[in-house]
């Protein structure tokens, strides 16, 4: 992986991904894996409003990830 000065918005997504990933591996690991489907929207929205608290109180962008992983739950619920 080149140096964050030069890197691009493609690489920054493909970076984030792997981050994304990693983070959902951990939680199967943990969890049933792909429980997120059992969850209606509402509960998974809550969730989310829990993490972007979580981000905006603790600062720690890691927090971004889990943000991001259940935005893509959402969203994958509609396809």
């Amino acid at each position: 992986m080149q140096s964050r000065n030069n890197m691009t918005e493609d690489d920054y997504v493909d970076l984030f991904c792997r981050e994304m990933k990693e983070k959902i591996k951990v939680r199967h690991n943990r969890y049933t894996a792909l429980g997120w489907k059992t969850l209606n929207q509402k509960r998974l929205m809550k969730l989310l409003e829990d993490e972007m608290e979580e981000l905006k109180e603790s600062g720690n962008v890691n927090e971004a990830v889990d943000v991001a992983n259940y935005a893509l739950f959402i969203w994958a619920l509609k396809k």
